[in-house]
């Protein structure tokens, strides 16, 4: 396994997304029933910037198992810093091909997150697309007791693939504060199970090509605003970063 590729202070695994998608396969594949679970981290620039305010954020994607760089922000930055990492792997990508492992090999797979509605329009597409899984799930509206009865559930059902979609960093957490469930790999997939229900549509492929999948989602939901506004920070720190290299000798931006 090759050394994780630094990026202003989180270390993502420098794979494509086929490399990504194998290597948990393998992890499912050997896996013996029981816990620790295969934790998988897709960290975009929102998931950088917070690692380096909140140590709790950051003790869990540096404990991660596998991380991935979701968001061509994180890419670039890479690129500048003199040690790329070889593409884009975001949560909905990785999650959509381990869909095909996961109906080749007849896993079961648990969905957490989103609205009940969402959730079973989710469900109702996956069993049509994907027979062979056996899927279950629980929407992520729940309180103290309604976690126990999920995680009760969770460790009957013993799933392959757990898909956690309650967004960044929340989903991420929980999975670390559960890492002892019997489940293979577990792995957050913000709203993803929104976009497999139709409720949400994703950015066309084109927006995707161009690498303005983040535009897309800010022009339909203008509320992200206050998100996206972390996008410019990172970028002028992390080519502060690079320049600071380049002047001392280093790769720097080209």
């Amino acid at each position: 396994m090759e050394q994780r590729v630094e990026v202003m202070g989180t270390g993502f695994d420098p794979v494509t997304l086929e490399e990504a998608a194998k290597r948990i396969a393998e992890w499912v594949d050997g896996w013996n029933g029981a816990g620790p679970l295969k934790q998988v981290v897709t960290a975009n620039p929102e998931v950088v910037m917070l690692a380096r305010r909140n140590p709790g954020v950051a003790q869990v994607v540096r404990r991660a198992d596998l991380v991935t760089a979701d968001g061509i922000g994180v890419v670039l930055a890479s690129k500048w810093l003199g040690t790329p990492v070889p593409e884009r792997v975001t949560g909905a990508d990785l999650a959509d091909r381990l869909l095909g492992f996961a109906g080749q090999r007849k896993w079961r797979v648990y969905l957490l997150g989103a609205s009940s509605a969402s959730l079973g329009g989710a469900l109702a597409e996956l069993r049509r697309h994907y027979p062979e899984v056996d899927w279950h799930g629980h929407h992520g509206y729940f309180d103290q007791q309604g976690e126990k009865e999920i995680l009760q559930e969770i460790a009957e059902v013993r799933p392959h693939l757990l898909f956690v979609g309650m967004g960044a960093p929340r989903q991420d957490l929980w999975i670390a504060r559960h890492r002892d469930l019997p489940v293979g790999v577990a792995m957050g997939i913000g709203g993803t199970i929104d976009v497999w229900s139709g409720a949400v549509k994703r950015a066309p492929v084109a927006w995707q090509r161009f690498h303005l999948e983040w535009l897309y989602r800010l022009i339909r939901q203008p509320s992200r605003i206050r998100r996206q506004l972390v996008l410019p920070h990172f970028a002028l720190l992390a080519l502060g970063a690079a320049l600071t290299m380049r002047r001392r000798g280093g790769p720097g931006p080209k």
